[in-house]
């Protein structure tokens, strides 16, 4: 499934909420705003703040229950449902989810972020009906880029290739050089059967940027289909080169060891697109299940069925694990004293200790 909440639009929920955050370590801010908490303890801006911090480390059940109680201490902020919903989503608790995204488009209907972020949580819950019902709603709002890209793999998931088509094709019109635009309308030009095309949109993507690996791997694709047998050995080649470069910039990215396994398999290199999947299942961390469950689909491919089972059934079982999270370090950073002669600047106006 492809990746979901767009960094810089998580990253500017976090940031409005503490306009004037400074502090690199949000686990110093948890320790100073829960000393906070203690002089102040109805102080509803530092739950939010914390529990902010508390999702930024992975604790989400916490985060959880510092934005509950800010909104039991009179919050009503736009910031709380999106962050608490996205907290939600990370715990799987998609039915608590969707109730603070509901809220939050009741509230904002005319925002066309909320009504893109409900359309993809339907889009994980493979309810595309309704998640295309939201991007187009938030396409008459806004006419992003990126909302007619989403709205197109919905399209693309229940089998309308046209409609999907036409929505990568006006993303591709709008951010002209955002790769991944042209790459998904060259991938489904190709599964339409419309190989020359596919190859054309490709091409074009090479001239925007020639050192993108992922552009050379799907048109090897369209050379095997078209029995380009020469043409497809040069771009795998080609392909394998910048997943070097990548690699080399990006040694712990378990997308790009996978995505070297993949050019391996393409390759006939059965042995390296194992190395290559031990590589990216080894840097995953807590994605780890997905490298899992691409490595046991490949040894299916491979016809050893034992060993895709084993990895089948050990993502089945890291997926469902409870999400490991982190915890401030013992003891405050700073004492009490140093708190009130020199308020620290990660603390928004207003939650001075002892302030209300």
């Amino acid at each position: 499934m492809r990746c979901m909440w767009p960094l810089a639009l998580t990253l500017t929920i976090l940031l409005e909420c503490i306009p004037a955050a400074a502090h690199p370590d949000p686990l110093e801010n948890i320790k100073i705003y829960t000393y906070v908490l203690e002089t102040s303890p109805e102080n509803a801006y530092a739950y939010m703040n914390r529990g902010i911090c508390y999702r930024m480390v992975f604790d989400y059940s916490s985060a959880v229950a510092d934005f509950m109680r800010a909104e039991e201490l009179g919050m009503v902020t736009p910031y709380l449902w999106m962050n608490r919903a996205m907290a939600y989503i990370s715990l799987r608790e998609y039915d608590k989810a969707m109730t603070d995204l509901n809220i939050l488009i009741e509230e904002e209907p005319d925002n066309p972020s909320n009504l893109f972020y409900r359309g993809e949580l339907f889009f994980r819950l493979e309810d595309y009906t309704s998640a295309i019902a939201d991007y187009s709603k938030a396409i008459e709002l806004r006419k992003a880029a990126h909302l007619y890209y989403v709205r197109g793999d919905a399209y693309n998931e229940i089998g309308d290739f046209n409609k999907a088509l036409a929505d990568y094709s006006q993303a591709a019109e709008i951010r002209p050089y955002a790769i991944a635009f042209l790459l998904a309308r060259g991938r489904l030009l190709g599964k339409m059967g419309r190989l020359e095309e596919a190859r054309e949109t490709m091409d074009k993507a090479t001239e925007k940027q020639p050192e993108r690996y992922a552009i050379y791997i799907e048109r090897a694709i369209v050379s095997a289909s078209q029995s380009l047998e020469a043409s497809r050995e040069a771009d795998l080649k080609t392909a394998l080169k910048y997943l070097d470069d990548e690699i080399f910039f990006r040694p712990q990215d378990p997308t790009v060891y996978a995505d070297q396994a993949r050019v391996y398999e393409m390759m006939g290199e059965t042995e390296k697109a194992l190395e290559s999947f031990g590589k990216s299942i080894d840097n995953a961390g807590l994605t780890g299940y997905k490298y899992l469950r691409k490595r046991a689909e490949f040894y299916r491919r491979i016809g050893r069925g034992e060993e895709a089972r084993a990895d089948f059934a050990l993502a089945d079982e890291l997926e469902t694990q409870p999400v490991p999270t982190a915890t401030p370090l013992p003891g405050p950073t700073l004492s009490f004293d140093q708190l009130k002669a020199e308020p620290t600047p990660n603390l928004i106006q207003g939650l001075a200790p002892g302030g209300r």
